[in-house]
């Protein structure tokens, strides 16, 4: 899935960048494996963006072994 985005949304870029960036670090760390598809990681310092993506992990891998 790509989401695109306008010049008028550079902080909104910037967030979804810095959840993303902590999304695949945190699945390295999980795994001890990059994605297959991570091509590139963007590392931003956004407030909440390591909550969203340690929230959005633990949904993955709930979902992986049947929890939710």
């Amino acid at each position: 899935m790509a989401v695109i985005f306008d010049e008028t949304s550079d902080e909104e870029r910037s967030f979804v960048e810095a959840v993303e960036g902590e999304l695949v670090y945190l699945v390295r760390q999980k795994t001890g494996k990059w994605p297959l598809f991570q091509n590139e990681i963007h590392f931003n310092n956004c407030d909440g963006a390591l909550e969203v993506a340690e929230d959005v992990l633990g949904k993955l891998f709930r979902r992986e072994v049947g929890l939710i």
